[in-house]
């Protein structure tokens, strides 16, 4: 019969051996899932419904729409640019854009997506980031119409990376911590390179006379990707501006950020690592009224992945770690967004439904959005600003205090203070309602997206008028 505890050690083994192969066996190619050509292709939304079209459409870094584009950068998991040439597809695409424009400007959004997610045609956050620069670019057309004027051509820089490492749902969940660690090589590789490259396009398009704008946005993963890429160059500027306070009056004591806006939705970073950068904004105290926010953390209410597995996690990982007098357990455990300390700011839907918040739907390569037609007055709004390149800052009047902490509208979305906060500090922490940002990943809304718009112009005006 033989020795039985021989017998189940060696079933022990057997079944570690299965679970190793099946493991393996589950893994999602460590490969680009866009690749460069010379040219970009043309297409459409509703093209892509067609499986021909996905597969042609899905072998081109660069998607050239009848509105805006679309342009794919991928890192391996080294954080290492897969192709040298995507980031040359994705200059070239610039300049079309630019000569697409006629002098009305670009706007650029470079997104960072997060786990469980990559650069595939049809990936989820692929498909809802089309349809988000639809939305926008729908809007500052028919702002521009109304007002007259040229509308700026709308950019998207989808930074893509192996967020889903493997393909079976099982093991899926047990790849968030190796799957949080790429990220962090991706931040302190080459996509700083990337993200410095659009830095320097938009500053080269203003100081030629036409308007361009770069905003990033990081969500999850992604977040942790641009805040490791940006933190370092982030926390310098706000020491500048510490040193300049005690020299220059408050008016022109601004703090300047990396391109006009830096968002982060739900991100999978621990509030230690966001700490000093918090720490360096309350230190400025006063700012100037001029001041638009540099860097806008936004956590949802309902984020189960952060508030709850992601602080498990991080108990487990961290139980041995030692710690000093300002680096306490929750900053260690606690995700930035749902760090209570750190939140500075509440935005909500100003007409907050009962009915269940509206949800993203994805069909064939087709993503439909809870995004609204903008309202005439919001339209006329933008029309305004490209008209004029000017913009009144809701949080930049004499008494922004007082109004901010009773509520600021921002088309669909109203803003609020917590007590005590100033509103033109450099750096956001923002508490999102459901109606605005869904759970972790449910952030391509009509308030958000007004929300963000008004960020932006006011990014886009602080930087005009100081000039």
């Amino acid at each position: 019969m033989g020795d039985p505890i021989r017998r189940r050690r060696l079933t022990r083994r057997g079944v570690a051996i299965v679970a190793a192969l099946a493991t393996l066996a589950s893994c999602a190619p460590h490969a680009p899932r866009r690749l460069s050509h010379a040219t970009a292709v043309e297409t459409t939304v509703s093209y892509l419904a067609e499986r021909v079209a996905r597969k042609e459409v899905g072998k081109y870094s660069v998607e050239t729409h009848p509105t805006f584009d679309v342009a794919f950068v991928e890192f391996d998991d080294q954080g290492r640019l897969w192709d040298l040439e995507q980031v040359e597809s994705m200059k070239r695409a610039l300049a079309s854009a630019v000569q697409r424009a006629d002098g009305a400007g670009v706007g650029i959004i470079a997104f960072a997506h997060g786990w469980e997610h990559d650069a595939r045609v049809c990936d989820e956050f692929v498909a809802c980031f089309r349809t988000f620069l639809d939305a926008i670019a729908a809007d500052t057309g028919a702002a521009a119409a109304a007002a007259g004027v040229g509308a700026p051509r709308i950019v998207g820089v989808y930074l893509g990376w192996r967020g889903r490492s493997v393909v079976l749902p099982v093991a899926t969940q047990l790849t968030f911590w190796p799957r949080k660690r790429t990220a962090e090589r991706i931040g302190a590789g080459e996509l700083v390179e990337v993200l410095e490259y659009l830095d320097l396009f938009t500053h080269r398009e203003n100081d030629e006379g036409r308007l361009a704008s770069l905003s990033i946005m990081g969500h999850s993963f992604g977040g942790t990707m641009v805040y490791s890429a940006l933190s370092s160059t982030l926390k310098a500027r706000l020491v500048d501006a510490l040193e300049r306070h005690a020299h220059a009056p408050t008016e022109e004591n601004l703090v300047h950020g990396f391109g006009d806006l830096v968002l982060l939705i739900n991100p999978a970073f621990e509030a230690s690592a966001f700490a000093p950068l918090h720490e360096l904004a309350d230190a400025l105290g006063t700012c100037s009224p001029r001041q638009a926010p540099v860097l806008v953390v936004i956590g949802s209410e309902n984020d189960t992945p952060n508030r709850v597995w992601f602080r498990t996690g991080r108990w487990v990982q961290t139980f041995m770690q030692s710690t000093g007098p300002r680096s306490g357990g929750p900053l260690l455990t606690t995700a930035v967004g749902s760090y209570d300390p750190f939140i500075t700011h509440r935005v909500e839907s100003v007409a907050p439904s009962r009915a269940p918040a509206p949800r993203t739907h994805v069909s064939d390569c087709a993503c439909e959005l809870p995004i609204g037609e903008l309202s005439p007055e919001e339209s006329r709004m933008i029309g305004d600003f490209l008209r004029t390149r000017r913009f009144a800052s809701p949080w930049g009047s004499e008494d922004v205090c007082e109004e901010c902490e009773g509520g600021l509208t921002l088309g669909t979305a109203r803003l609020t203070c917590l007590p005590g906060i100033i509103p033109t500090r450099p750096v956001w922490g923002v508490r999102a309602t459901d109606d605005v940002v869904d759970g972790h990943s449910g952030f391509f809304t009509r308030p958000f997206l007004d929300f963000v718009r008004y960020l932006i112009l006011g990014a886009l005006s602080s930087s005009t008028t100081s000039e």
